[in-house]
């Protein structure tokens, strides 16, 4: 059974029951995530590529485009919270694998260095 090891920054919150969870593994790291509060209803709806219309007061607004996925500092957000679950999830196995490699060539050596042991009276080496 693996050993869990939980880092907590500050006091854990306190999750009601039937509050929505996400729990996503990358490796041997676990990230549990949940929302304190959800919005159950959309603000806007999109009427074009570059127009939605608010729900609240029925105004027509532009949508902002940038130049690249790096002028929004959130979409950057995401992008390296990517990269970092893509980089635990594959670098791990291979430390594993690795590992096991080690294990395998270790008890190869003591295969081939240690003398039989002889069971006295049955006439057997094991």
């Amino acid at each position: 059974m693996d050993k869990v090891t939980i880092k907590l920054r500050e006091e854990p919150p306190k999750i009601d029951l039937g509050t929505p969870i996400s729990l996503k593994k990358c490796g041997n790291i676990a990230e549990l995530t949940y929302l304190s509060r959800r919005n159950q209803h959309g603000t806007i709806k999109k009427l074009s590529k570059d127009e939605y219309i608010l729900l609240s007061t029925g105004e027509v607004k532009q949508f902002q485009h940038g130049e690249n996925r790096l002028d929004n500092a959130a979409a950057a957000k995401i992008s390296l919270r990517k990269l970092r679950d893509y980089i635990n999830t594959n670098l791990m196995p291979r430390q594993k694998w690795r590992d096991k490699l080690k294990d395998l060539q270790r008890e190869r050596r003591k295969q081939i260095y240690s003398k039989p042991t002889i069971i006295y009276g049955k006439g057997k080496t094991v």
